[in-house]
């Protein structure tokens, strides 16, 4: 219908719409060239921010980061950063399903959930040390494994 509205009713009534069919495979027929852009295209461009589906804006990322070095910050720093910040969060939150599972409560992670699942994982607990998690209970005190004796 479209390459009937083309090239007009009465020259396109006698020809296929295949070309292997058309009786002049160097004639107009043969492959209609449609207005507009023609030729090889250029790769699209994407974004940074495309490239891994970020959680974050790389844009917030940078002005973060900005305001707490008073730095210039590269567009691969802010992909890095992001990148990390994902990777912790998700973290975070699988252990808090897990831990929210053993609890019996399959719909809901609650901040005491995700306070012990902290304090289950070494790095989480590493990285977090000092930070207090409102309504998440206290953070038990342990031992040393290796103690001095005097």
């Amino acid at each position: 219908m479209l390459l009937r509205r083309f090239f007009g009713e009465t020259e396109f009534n006698n020809y296929d719409v295949f070309p292997s069919k058309i009786p002049y495979k160097n004639s107009v027929f043969c492959y209609p060239k449609m207005p507009g852009k023609s030729g090889k295209r250029d790769v699209k461009k994407t974004s940074s921010g495309d490239k891994n589906r970020m959680f974050f804006k790389l844009t917030q990322v940078k002005r973060i980061m900005k305001h707490t070095t008073y730095m210039r910050v590269s567009k691969d720093a802010q992909v890095a950063m992001s990148s990390a910040l994902a990777y912790i969060i998700l973290e975070l939150l699988d252990g808090g399903k897990i831990m929210a599972h053993d609890d019996g409560n399959k719909k809901k992670i609650s901040p005491r959930h995700l306070s012990n699942a902290i304090n289950a994982d070494g790095e989480l607990s590493s990285l977090l040390k000092d930070y207090v998690i409102q309504s998440g209970g206290c953070r038990g005190f342990r031992l040393p494994e290796v103690t001095r004796k005097n």
